[in-house]
């Protein structure tokens, strides 16, 4: 058993450290095509239908995706969707070095591309599973969150500087040098015959669509994983709400430097937790520590909303963007416990599907309600102007100041109330279950 663990980190480390490399290249692409877009369009709106247009995709195939990823080799998965992603990147390349790039292009292949990365997801998460023993499951997301952040903290200097550099086309031809790099990884590594028996078995004669009413069923059936389903969707909505309105609360009373700034200091509050995570691994990833982490991110969200002060958001944004990741892979390594491996790919993408959906409607009505609720409601004379403005400030940006006070008190019910709901604040339990049944099969 010793000499299969040791084989399975072993095989994780490249397949992680090619993905990490990847990453990176796509992050200072989608920089990059973000500045690109806006320097030709002048136009808001186009950089939000692009993002729309890579996340629907993912939002309605994603059941469907997920089962593919289950009935196959989730090493051939990965180097499909690695392949897939890049012949994307290099059709746009094509197109940009000819002169014939326009927006449409880029939603259809942004487009195209989605559909390849909603299969990457559940296909590394699922290899995780595989390669990896149970007790060594929270470092080894740990190690993906920290690939994340690093790439989070360094991609939009790089595209800044590469841009100005070798522009966008050869920010391009980098971007496919390391999907290369990460496909010869994938075509070169092994994994160990117990993960790959595994998939072999999986691929029986039943179609596509009795095997996603089968995991639905088998999700049904478990309370406590539809209620750590649910708890990550609200959360993607509450931090994606809270996302869209960062930028427009701290621009409404300083510089652009500054909000550079405190995404720097965000991000390294990302580094952190995920560093921890590496560290400590499983004594980060217990259901209280999820539901204590929430508590902390609403009371940051929160006191986001409390002052038009700097430092006091730099501060709130450290500690936010450090328990994140233990939130999110708190999550992920519960799920990792307890879904059976042949039904992690459909799992995983139902709670994709749940996310991406949440997520698109907080886009949605977060700009609105900003705009036209919120707002009017603590202008100079506004109808909360005497009441909470005493407390927040009046004018503009505090009606979206306000709205961070209503997300930070939604985030920390949420996590009490999720804490009361006994199915999940007792699904630990049922991962320990899982986890010795695990030992015993293999002993």
């Amino acid at each position: 058993m010793e000499s299969r663990t040791l084989s399975g980190i072993k095989t994780f480390i490249p397949i992680w450290f090619g993905k990490f490399v990847s990453t990176i290249g796509s992050g200072i692409t989608g920089f990059a095509l973000g500045i690109w877009i806006y320097q030709h369009t002048a136009s808001v709106t186009d950089l939000a239908l692009t993002t729309l247009a890579t996340t629907l995709p993912s939002v309605i195939l994603s059941p469907v995706l997920g089962t593919l990823v289950d009935r196959f080799d989730k090493r051939w998965v990965l180097f499909a969707s690695d392949l897939g992603s890049g012949l994307c990147t290099g059709v746009m390349g094509l197109l940009l070095i000819t002169g014939n790039l326009e927006i449409w292009h880029i939603y259809l292949i942004r487009g195209f591309n989605s559909i390849f990365i909603t299969c990457q997801v559940p296909a590394y998460t699922t290899a995780i599973t595989l390669l990896v023993p149970k007790d060594q499951l929270a470092r080894a997301n740990g190690l993906v969150q920290l690939g994340s952040s690093i790439a989070q903290l360094i991609s939009p200097l790089l595209g800044g500087l590469l841009i100005t550099t070798i522009e966008i086309q050869g920010i391009i031809l980098t971007d496919l040098a390391t999907f290369i790099f990460s496909l010869i990884i994938l075509l070169f590594i092994r994994f160990p015959e117990s993960a790959t028996k595994i998939s072999k078995e999986l691929l029986e004669e039943t179609s596509i669509f009795s095997d996603i009413a089968f995991a639905w069923n088998y999700i049904k059936t478990k309370p406590g994983i539809v209620g750590l389903i649910m708890l990550l969707g609200l959360i993607n909505f509450l931090f994606a709400f809270v996302g869209v309105l960062t930028v427009p609360l701290v621009m409404s009373f300083t510089s652009a430097t500054v909000m550079g700034v405190l995404m720097s200091i965000g991000g390294s509050g990302t580094f952190l937790g995920s560093l921890a995570l590496t560290i400590w691994g499983d004594n980060l990833t217990k259901i209280n520590y999820l539901f204590m982490s929430m508590l902390i991110s609403g009371l940051c969200i929160l006191v986001v909303g409390l002052q038009a002060k700097a430092w006091l958001i730099a501060a709130a944004g450290f500690f936010f963007f450090f328990v994140t990741p233990i939130i999110s892979s708190s999550i992920q390594v519960m799920l990792q416990k307890t879904v059976q491996i042949d039904l992690q790919g459909r799992v995983f993408a139902f709670s994709g599907t749940i996310c991406g959906v949440l997520i698109s409607l907080a886009y949605i009505i977060s700009g609105p309600l900003a705009d036209y609720v919120f707002e009017p409601l603590m202008d100079l004379g506004g109808l909360l102007s005497g009441s909470v403005g005493q407390l927040i400030g009046v004018g503009h940006g505090r009606g979206i100041a306000l709205m961070f006070l209503v997300m930070g008190g939604v985030t920390m019910v949420l996590a009490t109330l999720a804490y009361q709901y006994p199915p999940l604040r007792l699904l630990e339990n049922d991962a320990l279950r899982s986890q010795d049944t695990e030992i015993l099969r293999t002993e």
